[in-house]
């Protein structure tokens, strides 16, 4: 029975009469320093940009050495421009669009990604906390607090991080416990009656033992509201605790245990779009009201998504003097409780509901080279697993005639693999890179069609389990040379790899989507120029893809399918300037052309002005041409930082415009977000040695910018989740 539900990916534009586009880094450190410490201000007391040390490489490296594209932003400088969410990050780093739908965030790097937010898909950009990866990205537990950097690997990751990936890698570092004590705090307000709370507190248990608590809290009223029911639309509630302990034993060792616990309870909003008629599936066709806000819908029922998230990780690093010997060891468990109204209409049509656990555990072992071998290497083995289920996914109302079902679905994922890399100097400033993973990947699906009424006997029929395997080599090579101290060139070949999944709303096959394959080149520079007051970094890349997976609503149901092939041939350049002493900017640019090669087949569906909804093209379209979605053509940002210390006090302006220039939803290229400009700015006043006053402002230009949208064959038609308009308020910090 197709699956209205999830009306998850949602979001709609809508199209207009004769069907046109709808638009509305320093070298390995010692073996026991910890490797997340990054500069935390952006230059130094002489007015030059400082270094910046990242671990994309799975080791401490400057940045401006590492020969491949990464981005990275310390905890310090999110603070500074008021970044407190992963979503956020797109406005300062080029090429990273998200789209954050029912509480979960999907990111796309160069045009890579898909819109595929149904528990058991994997995102073609894997997200890691501290090394450690989470298929899941739940929005609410990637809160940035407690932050010491991220970092944002661009291109395919295939041979060292844990989980294969094909568009990048996403990876937020938190603070390690200090046995100095330390304790800061902050209170937030802002437009539509937000609270936020947030709290760290780290400090030394012996000397041998230190640990840190990290808390974090909000709530809101929400930006739109659900006029049929009086319900709020656009809110987050949410908690998130973090904690670590780290035991230092002795010289050579390192442990750190942590633990986290998230909650939330967010809108799942989504509406049909303005002017665009979605017809009752029971009654006459019904127009949305023009009067009705873009931030506001009509469900008959006041739909949302509920997670619980809670795990840890022990991390143990151990110095075997020719190399350091590092495992992680990952726990997590989410529970999930959706409820989604089925035709965003005030009519009691259809309501669907899934419930279900996601369960990982994620085991690696690294060994790494000392600093006083002649090469850099690194060797390891990853095992993940990763079971995922809908315990029940249940479909009632009148829309069925009494005859309501249950479709329970489970996918199990095991994966192993094996790692190799080294980095060796072949001629005076010339280095070659090579690296190596083999993944073996077992999936199995099954599921259950369960017929829930009427008496006497429901009906249970078992749909055909499935499985697969799948054995992947994946690799790299690259070739830099430093041309000046301050000169990087490289040119780098890598291909990449992500699994298939199963439909798991509902599950109807037996057969999984096709892996997704990456074949990427690319060429860069890196430069520190005019004695480091300017940071330049651009690169040129050439992507091949073999069957893209595609996320799409097929009649009222979410699946994954394949398209045949596509690719990206584009160029992004960052900038970071030291102007003077407290003045500082940045600005980032990114050129794409990511269009399918082969897509035979494409769901399309056109607006029906008569009946309502939409009509389904019979047969698809060949989509060979168009534009993969979420990939604009052309995206930057600018932005600045100005600090003046008075008499009074230190005050500290930060401003960030980030232009986009439009993307497509789906295949077909019908559903359109129009270009748009997205302006944030922060005031911080600090009053004294231990306090400050902020004041912010994001989407000061109130565009009206869709978060997500797709389009369902049949009277509901198409649909569209909005992101926040304009938002303000009041901060204060205490730092003791």
């Amino acid at each position: 029975m197709g699956t209205l539900q999830y009306s998850i990916n949602l979001v709609a534009l809508a199209t207009a009469a004769a069907f046109p586009t709808a638009v509305i880094g320093q070298e390995a450190s010692p073996p026991v320093t910890p490797p997340n410490t990054v500069n935390a201000e952006p230059t130094t007391d002489t007015g030059q940009l400082q270094d910046i040390v990242v671990t994309a490489q799975r080791r401490s490296q400057n940045l401006e050495r590492v020969p491949i594209s990464v981005a990275a932003i310390s905890g310090a400088a999110l603070e500074t421009r008021g970044i407190e969410a992963v979503t956020d990050l797109g406005t300062s780093i080029s090429g990273l669009v998200f789209q954050r739908i029912n509480g979960i965030v999907l990111p796309f790097l160069r045009g890579v990604g898909n819109t595929g937010n149904a528990a058991g898909n994997e995102p073609s950009v894997a997200t890691y906390v501290d090394g450690v990866y989470y298929p899941r990205a739940i929005s609410s537990f990637f809160d940035l607090k407690n932050i010491e950097r991220v970092e944002v690997l661009k291109g395919p990751q295939g041979t060292l991080f844990g989980r294969n990936s094909t568009g990048g890698v996403i990876n937020v570092i938190t603070r390690d416990p200090s046995h100095d004590f330390s304790l800061a705090a902050s209170g937030e307000y802002g437009r539509f009656n937000a609270l936020q709370g947030d709290a760290y507190i780290t400090g030394g248990l012996s000397d041998t033992l230190a640990a840190d608590l990290s808390v974090s809290a909000k709530t809101s009223d929400g930006f739109g509201r659900n006029i049929a029911t009086g319900g709020r639309y656009g809110y987050e509630d949410s908690v998130l605790v973090r904690g670590k302990v780290l035991w230092t034993p002795g010289p050579d060792t390192r442990i750190t245990a942590s633990a986290f616990y998230s909650g939330s309870k967010q809108s799942s909003q989504r509406a049909s779009f303005p002017g665009f008629p979605s017809k009752s599936f029971l009654t006459a066709t019904i127009l949305r009201p023009e009067s009705i806000s873009f931030y506001d819908g009509t469900d008959d029922s006041n739909s949302r998504d509920v997670f619980k998230v809670f795990g840890g990780t022990l991390r143990i690093e151990q110095n075997l003097h020719f190399a350091k010997l590092i495992s992680i060891s990952a726990y997590t468990k989410s529970d999930e409780n959706s409820v989604y109204d089925v035709d965003f209409l005030p009519q009691n049509d259809a309501v669907a509901q899934g419930i279900g656990p996601v369960k990982v555990f994620t085991q690696e072992v690294q060994l790494v080279n000392a600093p006083s071998s002649p090469f850099d290497w690194i060797v390891g083995a990853y095992y993940y697993n990763n079971v995922t289920a809908y315990s029940s996914l249940t479909f009632t109302g009148p829309l069925f005639g009494g005859f309501d079902n249950n479709q329970p679905a489970r996918q199990k994922v095991e994966s192993i693999a094996g790692f190799a890399q080294a980095t060796y100097e072949i001629l005076p400033k010339l280095k070659v890179t090579g690296g190596i993973r083999y993944t073996h990947d077992d999936l199995r699906g099954s599921g259950q069609f369960q017929l829930l009424g009427p008496p006497p006997t429901p009906l249970v029929t078992n749909v055909p389990p499935g499985s697969d395997t799948i054995g992947k080599v994946t690799f790299k090579a690259a070739v830099d040379y430093q041309f000046t101290d301050d000169v990087l060139g490289y040119v780098s070949f890598s291909r990449g790899y992500k699994a298939g999944n199963f439909n798991l709303l509902t599950y109807g096959s037996s057969t999984p989507t096709r892996p997704e394959g990456i074949d990427a080149y690319e060429a860069g520079v890196k430069s520190e120029l005019f004695d480091k007051h300017v940071r330049l970094n651009a690169a040129g890349f050439h992507y091949e893809i073999s069957n893209p997976q595609v996320a799409l609503i097929k009649g009222q149901t979410i699946f994954f399918s394949n398209a045949g092939g596509s690719e990206v041939n584009g160029g992004e350049f960052d900038a970071e300037f030291a102007i003077a002493r407290g003045l500082s900017a940045r600005a980032g640019a990114t050129y794409l052309d990511s269009h399918y090669t082969d897509y035979v087949g494409a769901p399309a569906s056109i607006p029906d002005v008569v009946n309502g909804g939409s009509i389904p093209v019979a047969g698809g379209i060949d989509a060979k041409g168009n534009r993969t979605p979420l990939a604009a053509k052309v995206t930057f940002n600018i932005g600045g930082d100005y600090s003046i210390e008075t008499r009074h006090g230190t005050f500290t302006l930060t401003a960030d415009l980030y232009h986009n220039s439009g993307y497509f939803f789906e295949p077909d290229n019908l559903l359109r977000q129009g270009s748009y400009n997205l302006l944030n700015a922060q005031l911080r006043w600090k009053v004294a040695k231990r306090y400050a006053v902020r004041v912010f402002g994001r989407n000061l230009l109130n565009e009206k910018i869709i978060a997500g949208a797709a389009s369902y064959q049949g009277p509901t038609g198409f649909a569209y989740v909005p992101s926040p308009p304009v938002t303000y308020g009041f901060a204060f910090d205490v730092d003791f």
